[in-house]
């Protein structure tokens, strides 16, 4: 797995080489005798959702140095964004005024983004190894711990008692959680086990995050439920490399429709294939994975991030060879929809009710965030 300081380097590269499809055919029997594979189809593409898109230097108030990673909703259809270019803390307001506060200590990066239900916004910095909260009216305060030096804090959630959770990487990996009142309590994680970055509360209060062991380089999918217990359960995936250099999203985990928990695999290999794959655990940690059908995307897009809206699991991926993606939604059951878009993907999430959005990023092109309208 990549080292996350350097996704964020900014990992915002393009690259400049040939590609092939990442797509190919079904295993064979003996291939999917080892999976635990549901089978995913295609539907046919129904009306294409509507998309608006923010740029950076043109839309006033989004700065011509933004680099817009994450992005999360706020109060009264507003929406949040982390800026590690410039650096900066930005909000879209509902009806469309984008403003960026930049009132952020020297060295900032900031990464993930979740907002409470007090308006208040909270974000991961990795380049002052700090955890940040910004209010509705643009006050940024920052917190840290001992524990967080020389790590590097990345995904970011909040459960349902309001608490703020976040996972921080680097040779001694650190779960932190701050209370309401913003108190910050942090603790190791297991040294046997390296974190790859991700983090997502489940609707039960318990936190999920992937993580390699050490001892036998296998993926794990790692529980740590709200009573303080720890279970690891072991995937059908190894670590493994993605090819240059695709956007990796900040969220790769997701609460479904059903409750489960959702997964990018843009880190993963299962049993060497080059395929991509979306899958999910169950509350009881049964695994399943799904192979990404590409429908009319006749380019390589690799899926990173991932949300949840309108009953649907919603994922993107990038092409880091030209300036396109891909959109797919997804039934719990499989049931896929793809739709080709003229964006690079990094961060998604549900907004308001009908509207996904999405942060865009390509080497050399202006930083883009996107208003997705579902039909």
């Amino acid at each position: 797995m990549r080292p996350y300081a350097l996704v964020l380097a900014l990992g915002l590269a393009s690259c400049s080489a040939a590609a092939t499809s990442p797509m190919i055919s079904p295993q064979s029997d003996a291939q999917q005798s080892i999976i635990p594979r549901v089978q995913s189809a295609m539907t046919n593409q129904s009306a294409a959702p509507t998309l608006h898109a923010f740029t950076a230097g043109t839309t006033p108030g989004f700065l011509s140095s933004a680099a817009a990673w994450d992005v999360a909703p706020g109060a009264g259809g507003s929406m949040w964004f982390t800026d590690p270019g410039t650096p900066a803390i930005g909000t879209i307001t509902e009806t469309g005024t984008v403003h960026e506060y930049t009132g952020l200590p020297l060295y900032s990066k900031p990464y993930s983004i979740v907002s409470d239900g007090n308006g208040d916004a909270w974000f991961t910095d990795g380049g002052t190894a700090s955890v940040g909260r910004i209010t509705a009216g643009g006050s940024i305060k920052e917190f840290t711990d001992p524990k967080l030096a020389n790590t590097y804090p990345s995904d970011i959630t909040i459960d349902r008692s309001n608490t703020v959770w976040f996972i921080a990487t680097g040779p001694r990996s650190v779960l932190g959680e701050i209370s309401p009142s913003g108190k910050l309590t942090t603790q190791y994680v297991a040294s046997d086990l390296s974190p790859d970055g991700s983090l997502i509360a489940d609707n039960s209060g318990n936190l999920w995050f992937f993580a390699m062991n050490n001892a036998n380089f296998r993926t794990a999918m790692v529980e740590h439920r709200a009573d303080g217990t720890v279970t690891r359960y072991f995937t059908k995936m190894q670590p493994g490399f993605e090819p240059c250099c695709p956007n990796l999203a900040p969220k790769r985990l997701a609460i479904g429709p059903d409750g489960n928990v959702w997964f990018t695999t843009l880190n993963e290999v299962v049993i060497n294939s080059p395929a991509n794959w979306i899958g999910n655990f169950t509350p009881t940690g049964s695994e399943s994975l799904r192979w990404v059908r590409s429908g009319s995307i006749h380019y390589p897009a690799y899926p990173s991030g991932i949300t949840s809206a309108n009953g649907l699991l919603w994922f993107t991926g990038d092409d880091p060879f030209q300036l396109n993606g891909g959109l797919w939604s997804m039934t719990t059951s499989g049931t896929m929809t793809a739709y080709p878009i003229s964006y690079n993907p990094v961060g998604i999430v549900a907004g308001k009710q009908n509207h996904l959005w999405f942060t865009s990023h390509f080497g050399g092109q202006p930083s883009q965030i996107v208003e997705v309208t579902l039909p």
